[in-house]
């Protein structure tokens, strides 16, 4: 039970932590060949620095409460991004980013976004899953994007990419608001 942790890596090998603790702050990883993954059952904040990974590294954070992104998540390459907050919310308030790799956020409440700050990147596919709406209105460049929401709120994407992939979207109560800055396509 630890209340911060940072690391980095600088040969092969994942970083890994699984905690228990009402909030767990990051405070800086850098990995050079391997994933990240965190588990804290409690919330997860960031401060200080953010989590970065070389070429196809993957990485995964999971709070069993909420999850604040303030500091920059980036994998490389076609490394992955997995947000999830179980039982909580999600804030993307900092860029998250992928070149290639998908970019998947959970949420047993809302997912927001701060709009000045927060930001998500990927040529892949953005994939979210809320109850209580995910509002993505900030300076988003991905290529695809599929949302699920079984609660109460409205999905909204604000996006800025040629050709934006719509690849399914359920909703359950609430509005649908897609604005990208270029084409749309559905598959």
């Amino acid at each position: 039970a630890v209340g911060a942790f940072t690391a980095t890596n600088t040969g092969v090998g994942n970083i890994e932590l699984t905690n228990t603790i009402a909030t767990l702050d990051l405070q800086g990883i850098t990995q050079n060949t391997g994933d990240v993954v965190i588990d804290n059952t409690g919330a997860i904040t960031q401060s200080v620095a953010g989590i970065t990974t070389a070429a196809n590294g993957n990485i995964d954070l999971t709070a069993s409460t909420d999850l604040t992104i303030s500091q920059v998540v980036t994998a490389g390459g076609a490394g992955t991004v997995d947000l999830t907050a179980t039982a909580g919310t999600l804030a993307i308030d900092a860029a998250v980013s992928s070149t290639s790799g998908a970019l998947t956020l959970t949420a047993g409440g809302a997912i927001s976004q701060n709009a000045a700050t927060g930001s998500l990147a990927s040529g892949g596919l953005l994939s979210t899953s809320s109850d209580g709406g995910t509002v993505l209105n900030g300076a988003n460049a991905v290529g695809a994007f599929t949302a699920t929401n079984t609660g109460v709120g409205n999905i909204e994407l604000t996006n800025t990419i040629a050709t934006l992939d719509l690849q399914g979207i359920t909703q359950n109560t609430g509005d649908v608001v897609i604005d990208n800055t270029g084409a749309i396509t559905q598959s």
